[in-house]
């Protein structure tokens, strides 16, 4: 690193010479990528923003006539640059894999000469290609948003499973991948597709499956699971190989839990949380055994109506006569939720159902449309105007004046509370399953039986009480809805469906302990749903334990208060800790407010154990971490040890005079680990 030294004391130099020269403030944020961190081998995306907090900085505007970011390795002395004149830049750069990274960032003012910024650089390592894993920090995912939008421009993009989203508790995985030409269309695949299957732990080969697949955009692939028996995360990248060329999908991780056992789906009553109700015909339902919801079927083949515990008296109105009649049969004894589904486990419409159902525990919403895909009427121009039929009276009679528009997700699969259903009354729902059921219409007439169901399926949000466009995201087709056709929504998630589970695992401390690494072991390593290591969920520095009916357990890492705010200071990191963890309870003495966060995690009540760990015994207390782990799942955890201790470089940090000095002696004195149970209020041991 001595290479790395020399070349930001030479910017410091500069950077003293360039305010000197022009007499003014300028700051430069290099915003990606975080500094110490993991990176994908073959890009380097360097995202910096200038900023002069001058008065007149218009005058220094002009004067800077360009800015560049300099990107060198530590095995190579020159390095590759990039400029811009406006005030952000976006680089992509090859660079040599594991390596260590230096971006500096240099100014180009009127007189010719470059001068560095007050900005002394960022240092990253990238990953190896055949691992993804980086020597010191782990894996480079999550991908920011901006290496995403940099990489992704590819022709084949993965439609789902989402990266990172939802945990695929089934030895197979399902996937869409759509092929994007450059005009923006899109069209199925007919060729081999290979998959490559990172492990994303160290010292564990890759392996790569191939199928062949023909006019479609979905397939499933078995994991190999005799390699994979936890709960882990992996990361996949998909080749398809058509005419005698290659295309490959940015890498995306998943949760994946081939060995999950889920309950056997109970009864259900009134009580009962959640049901699953179907409209089946010939689906494939073996997708059922790997959810541990209750369900009830609702058949519609002619030859198993009198032998089905539940059916529908005609096959009419596509998905719709077998939803009315559920309703119609049990009004009064709803349970508080329902799922209404097609029998399928995936379609053009619909993400991967078994890895939606495995999230969809944590309390589901009144209404929402799990589907992915929106209907247009440029080619069923007739799909406006259903609900402006003979239907319109009866309609109006219940529900009020009808908008000109009504618009949701496609396909009429969605989760519904029983008050939204049973705030109309049953006369309504036993009105509509009679024109659901109609008797004029010819059970083989698919056509007739299509637009019936289109019918209702516009109709389903409005009865339940949303508004005529569903969803504020839907506004944007509004203005021309009679021109599109089918659009595929991938990328916008339904409110139901979270982009990332709730913690069942919940570390937190101060910060300057080690957490952002315990957070990224356990999540990426050893397949525990955490809190998130970037905190984008405002648990990880969290002033007090939270309420979340999610967590199992939690870990509450604390160390010596004057290397804490050394570490914090060393790193840039003491500014935005005061305003997350101090606000009122700071003091001269304790400008952290280390004492009384401390104290909350000791002494509020919870419904979770909590152990606490002192920073320097991490590595020696891993045994006792692992079988306090083992006792808050109920499911055996993979648990490799921890990422070698690094030195601290802040141990050489100046203090300020006394800073924390009593308060250390106290901290050096409590036990290096203790377990406090849920559903107590303990004094401190301070």
């Amino acid at each position: 690193m001595k290479s790395n030294q020399n070349v930001f004391l030479l910017l410091m130099m500069q950077q003293l010479f360039l305010l000197l020269r022009i007499g003014k403030t300028i700051e430069v944020r290099v915003t990606e990528p975080k500094a110490y961190s993991c990176q994908i081998s073959k890009i380097a995306i360097a995202n910096v923003e200038l900023e002069i907090t001058q008065e007149d900085e218009k005058s220094l505007i002009h004067a800077i006539r360009q800015w560049c970011i300099e990107v060198k390795t530590t095995t190579k002395e020159d390095g590759t640059s990039h400029c811009s004149d406006g005030n952000e830049i976006k680089l992509d750069a090859l660079v040599p894999h594991q390596s260590w990274i230096l971006v500096a960032v240099i100014l180009l003012v009127d007189n010719g000469s470059w001068h560095a910024s007050l900005e002394e650089g960022i240092i990253f390592e990238t990953a190896h290609p055949d691992s993804l894993l980086c020597v010191n920090y782990g894996s480079p995912f999550p991908l920011s948003e901006s290496i995403l939008k940099a990489l992704n421009k590819n022709e084949l993009r993965v439609n789902w499973p989402k990266p990172g989203s939802f945990v695929i508790p089934a030895p197979t995985v399902a996937v869409s991948l759509s092929f994007v030409y450059p005009n923006k269309t899109i069209s199925t695949l007919s060729g081999t597709i290979c998959v490559k299957i990172f492990p994303l732990i160290p010292d564990e080969a890759r392996t790569c499956i191939c199928l062949d697949i023909i006019e479609s955009e979905f397939f499933e692939f078995f994991l190999p699971t005799t390699k994979i028996q936890y709960r882990r995360q992996l990361a996949l990248v998909f080749e398809y190989w058509t005419h005698n060329q290659k295309f490959a999908t940015i890498p995306i991780e998943i949760w994946i839990d081939p060995q999950y056992k889920p309950f056997p789906p109970s009864s259900w009553s009134s009580a009962s949380p959640l049901l699953l109700v179907l409209c089946h015909w010939r689906e494939n339902l073996d997708w059922l055994q790997y959810q541990s919801q209750p369900y009830l079927i609702y058949e519609k083949r002619p030859e198993l109506r009198d032998i089905a515990n539940h059916s529908t008296p005609r096959n009419t109105a596509n998905e719709a006569s077998a939803y009315l009649q559920f309703i119609v049969d049990y009004f009064y004894d709803l349970p508080e939720r329902m799922l209404f589904l097609h029998s399928h486990r995936y379609a053009y419409h619909q993400q991967d159902i078994v890895t939606l159902l495995y999230d969809l525990k944590n309390a589901p919403p009144e209404y929402c449309n799990i589907n992915s895909a929106i209907w247009g009427t440029l080619e069923d121009p007739d799909r406006l105007f259903l609900y402006n039929s003979s239907h319109r009276s009866w309609l109006e009679s219940y529900l009020g004046p009808l908008p000109s528009l009504l618009l949701d997700r496609c396909c009429a699969q969605f989760i519904v509370h029983r008050d939204r259903i049973r705030a109309r009354p049953l006369s309504f729902y036993q009105d509509a399953l009679r024109i659901a059921l109609d008797p004029s219409i010819d059970e083989e007439n698919k056509e007739d039986n299509r637009q019936l169901g289109l019918f209702f399926e516009w109709l389903w949000h409005y009865i339940f009480g949303e508004p005529p466009i569903a969803t504020p995201d839907l506004e944007q087709f509004v203005p021309n809805i009679t021109q599109i056709n089918l659009v595929y929504y991938h990328q916008s998630i339904p409110s139901c469906l979270r982009s990332r589970p709730l913690p069942e695992l919940l570390i937190a401390s101060t910060g300057g302990v080690g957490t952002t690494m315990l957070l990224t072991h356990y999540y990426q390593v050893v397949g525990i749903l955490t809190n998130d290591a970037m905190d984008n969920d405002k648990l990880k520095h969290s002033v007090v334990p939270p309420e979340l009916d999610s967590i199992q357990c939690a870990l509450y890492i604390f160390g010596d208060p004057q290397d804490v705010y050394k570490s914090l200071e060393r790193r840039g990191f003491l500014e935005d800790t005061i305003k997350k963890i101090a606000k009122e309870n700071a003091t001269t003495d304790d400008p952290l407010a280390l004492k009384s966060h401390f104290q909350n995690w000791q002494q509020l009540p919870t419904k979770y154990p909590i152990m606490f760990l002192k920073y320097n015994s991490l590595w020696e207390k891993q045994t006792e971490i692992n079988e306090y782990l083992q006792t808050c799942f109920d499911r055996t955890l993979y648990i490799p040890p921890l990422p070698k201790r690094r030195e601290r470089k802040s141990a050489h940090t100046p203090l300020p005079k006394n800073l924390y000095h009593e308060y250390a002696k106290t901290v050096q004195n409590l036990p290096d680990l203790w377990i406090r149970q849920p559903s107590s209020s303990l004094s401190s041991v301070l």
